[in-house]
């Protein structure tokens, strides 16, 4: 499992994680409150539970579950909690740098992040994340992202938290990604082999690049293609029936809850 961290300039609660084997178990304190939770999870059968093809699984805490921490499957409401053209997460809602984007464009997927949707929909703030390539992947194959904390300087010393995680005893430290929204969209990348021309009512073929056992979803702006589904190297067809000399074809290809990852434009010559 690969190991990867983001900061915050703030977070309410410290939280120390160790991970034995397939084990999770993290504590959450709170400084001003005297609170902790601690908690215990077997981290195969999270991806078993909530594992989506280009999933994201936030392990976060809720005021309005206060007793308790949650795991929510953020991104099948990426889509839903997507914002429009032309602004930022960031000018919406500051809560540090897991949500830093740059601003959306017209015609993008424009999909939220995964501390967006825990906050809009549970009010959330998320501790770790599990990612997952497939539904049901092996741990060995998932990305663990936990939070750390940037301290602000004019932070009182007794709103200052720590986060430390460790793996089978070993401290973790790796680089901090600046965004995980932008991690995600580069995370998993999807290739569309075929011709760059076509000319009218004729059949090309084309092939699909994804990681193993992902299901991807196959669209075009114009023709016909043959399979709106497919897997790492299957092909699929594209017919240009009743189409003319100039127009141009955009397939696109995405993930169930993550559309619009690769597009291959075909001209019509």
């Amino acid at each position: 499992m690969k190991i990867q961290q983001i900061n915050m300039k703030r977070m309410p609660a410290s939280t120390l994680c160790r991970i034995v084997n397939e084990t999770l178990e993290i504590e959450v304190s709170w400084p001003t409150k005297e609170k902790q939770i601690t908690r215990s999870f077997d981290l195969p059968d999270i991806i078993k539970k909530y594992g989506e093809d280009h999933g994201c699984i936030a392990l976060c805490y809720s005021p309005k579950f206060a007793s308790d921490l949650i795991w929510h499957e953020t991104t099948r409401f990426s889509c839903a909690e997507r914002i429009s053209s032309n602004k930022s997460y960031t000018s919406i809602m500051e809560t540090g740098i897991s949500v830093k984007d740059t601003p959306t464009s017209h015609g993008r997927h424009n999909a939220a992040s995964p501390a967006w949707v825990i906050k809009q929909r549970l009010d959330a703030t998320a501790f770790l994340y599990l990612l997952t390539p497939v539904r049901e992947c092996k741990l060995e194959d998932a990305v663990l992202v936990f939070h750390g904390v940037d301290n602000e300087p004019e932070t009182p010393t007794k709103d200052q938290t720590s986060h430390k995680l460790f793996v089978d005893g070993k401290l973790q430290s790796p680089p901090a990604l600046p965004s995980l929204k932008m991690f995600l969209e580069s995370w998993l990348p999807i290739e569309i082999k075929g011709p760059a021309k076509m000319k009218p009512d004729m059949i090309a073929d084309f092939s699909i690049g994804a990681p193993e056992g992902a299901v991807v979803y196959i669209e075009a702006t114009a023709g016909i293609i043959n399979r709106m589904r497919a897997r790492n190297g299957q092909k699929f067809s594209l017919e240009t029936r009743g189409l003319e000399t100039g127009e141009e074809i955009a397939i696109k290809a995405g993930y169930k809850f993550w559309p619009g990852v690769a597009e291959k434009r075909v001209v019509l010559a």
